[in-house]
């Protein structure tokens, strides 16, 4: 970042209401400050590992290998409390909220596990938390609410999808900015978000690293991540950034294909790539049942993908589910939704691969009832 607040003089920046810029101000100084501050690592450690369960496991899919070609390692994010994969970057922001005054955590979702992340640590660091979510994704997700309100989380259900949902916690966020830390799941939003983000989630990137060395004694030779729904992908492609023999792949869904299709714009307090309608427009993330997409991609990522660091993909929600069954019938577990759009791309890209060659895939959350029905009724059509 040479600029302040953008990815490589392009893609980032502030573009919030004034209101707001205080409490981005006293978030980005606070981030700065911990950076040295070995008391906040220790902090963030203890969260992470003691009660998140890090470091998660790298399992070699032996049999999906054995099929397919090269040696598939699965990096298991999805075994993380609520499965998912942005617990560290929530545990880092709301440390650090807690850290400059902070009493109260304020967290859109469209994924209900982040929410459900968000409602455990708040009461294990004993800070207030209201949850704000779609209608759409209420409905379907009761469960998931009753463990938010079981660690005494606020609810607010908001009409309509997930952007409105988003507008409404900001809007609420103006009234209680001097006692509320706002979080963000994906490494996007208005400086220092996107920077923090990826700070919290190199951590996968970082094991990853270190795991799959001891296991094959290399490198591998790509990197497949899901985009879209959680900070994963660039928790590790930063790491792997500046390894030249790695190929990193990003995987978004065929019906939102923002880092392919997607233009120059700015919306969410930040400039990176958009779907557009005619008149520049910056269109909502689409939207179904089983799999929220949000708006826009994450502006490091953009900036990767424009210096073809980072390479992008699409795949069909039936590619998903054929991908999410196979690794069901030879490896034992049904793979989250997002995550069985990055193995759908594993399978198709491994006859590119020899033998002797290793993808790791990042899984990065647990299937949902709604997505093990959807395979189930696949594998019955079968």
């Amino acid at each position: 970042m040479e600029r302040r607040g953008y990815f490589h003089q392009k893609f980032g920046g502030q573009y919030m209401p004034e209101v707001l810029m205080n409490a981005l101000s006293e978030m980005e100084g606070e981030h700065q400050f911990v950076a040295q501050d070995e008391c906040f690592t220790r902090e963030l450690d203890y969260f992470c590992n003691a009660y998140g369960g890090r470091k998660t496991a790298l399992y070699k899919a032996r049999l999906l290998s054995k099929k397919y070609g090269p040696d598939i390692y699965f990096k298991r994010e999805d075994l993380l409390p609520y499965g998912g994969s942005s617990f560290s970057a929530i545990a880092g922001q709301m440390i650090i909220g807690k850290r400059i005054g902070k009493r109260k955590v304020l967290i859109p979702v469209c994924n209900p596990q982040h929410g459900c992340i968000a409602a455990a640590l708040a009461a294990a660091m004993g800070m207030e938390c209201e949850v704000v979510m779609p209608e759409t994704v209420a409905r379907s997700h009761d469960e998931e609410i009753m463990m938010m309100q079981l660690s005494n989380a606020l609810i607010t259900i908001i009409p309509g999808d997930f952007e409105a949902a988003r507008n409404a916690a900001e809007i609420s966020l103006i009234a209680k900015a001097p006692q509320t830390v706002y979080i963000q799941t994906r490494a996007a939003g208005p400086h220092p978000y996107p920077l923090m983000v990826r700070e919290y989630q190199k951590v996968i990137g970082e094991e990853l690293k270190e795991q799959i060395q001891q296991m094959s004694g290399k490198m591998p030779e790509l990197i497949v991540a899901s985009v879209g729904d959680d900070a994963a992908a660039v928790g590790v492609f930063s790491v792997f950034a500046q390894e030249s023999g790695v190929k990193l792949m990003a995987v978004e869904r065929e019906d939102n294909p923002v880092l392919k299709c997607g233009e120059d714009g700015v919306a969410l307090g930040m400039r990176s790539l958009f779907l557009q309608d005619e008149h520049g427009n910056c269109l909502h993330g689409k939207f179904d049942e089983d799999l929220p997409c949000q708006m826009g991609a994450e502006p490091e990522i953009a900036s990767m993908i424009e210096e073809k660091r980072v390479f992008s993909s699409t795949v069909s929600r039936e590619e998903a589910i054929d991908a999410a069954l196979e690794v069901a019938a030879l490896e034992g577990f049904l793979p989250g939704e997002n995550s069985s759009y990055a193995i759908a791309e594993v399978l198709r890209a491994s006859h590119n691969y020899a033998l002797d060659e290793n993808i790791a895939v990042i899984l990065s959350g647990q299937a949902e009832k709604s997505w093990i029905d959807a395979c189930m009724r696949k594998k019955v059509e079968k």
